[in-house]
């Protein structure tokens, strides 16, 4: 074994392994953080589509339908948009034989929320038969949530009518 082979690395070859190891390092910690934020993300995505199925499951279950568009502060930074629109109608024979006017509903659900300077959103759509929309009331036991009254009235939640935007509905 000669003299220069028991020295060890030279002071350049320890530099350059440092610098190699140093970007490896910064590499691997870029990639732990920008994992560590697509996972906030993707937890507020699923923490929405659950707020949105909620509403669309207070909207669609039981009662009667209410045409409309109505929305609120669902907490947590979310607001909520919940838009019904009839698309057509027919009638039904009913187990007795005689005719049943029934209504196909568009009913839309929107929950957003910003984030890192972004506005994001979830979106469910779904269709429903209800009993077309009249003149009277329909007789309901009691009030619930995103449940319109005979007189389109929801407590607790700003209501929107076509009147009041101009222009096709737009979900922002």
């Amino acid at each position: 074994m000669s003299h220069r082979d028991a020295r060890g690395f030279t002071l350049l070859e320890m530099v350059v392994a440092f610098v190699i190891a140093a970007l490896a390092l910064g590499v691997m910690f870029k990639i732990a953080t920008d994992s560590l934020q697509e996972s906030a993300i993707s937890a507020r995505y699923e923490e929405a589509v659950v707020r949105a199925k909620s509403h669309l499951a207070m909207a669609t279950d039981g009662g009667s339908l209410m045409p409309g568009n109505w929305s609120g502060d669902d907490g947590g930074g979310y607001r909520w948009q919940l838009d019904v629109r009839p698309i057509s109608q027919a009638t039904a024979a009913s187990n007795g034989g005689s005719q049943v006017p029934i209504a196909l509903y568009d009913v839309s659900v929107s929950i957003t929320w910003s984030e890192g300077g972004h506005t994001r959103e979830v979106r469910l759509d779904t269709e429903q038969i209800g009993q077309p929309v009249n003149n009277g009331c329909a007789s309901r036991p009691k009030p619930q949530p995103h449940r319109a009254d005979c007189h389109g009235a929801i407590s607790g939640v700003e209501r929107h009518t076509d009147a009041d935007r101009p222009g096709p509905t737009r979900f922002v």
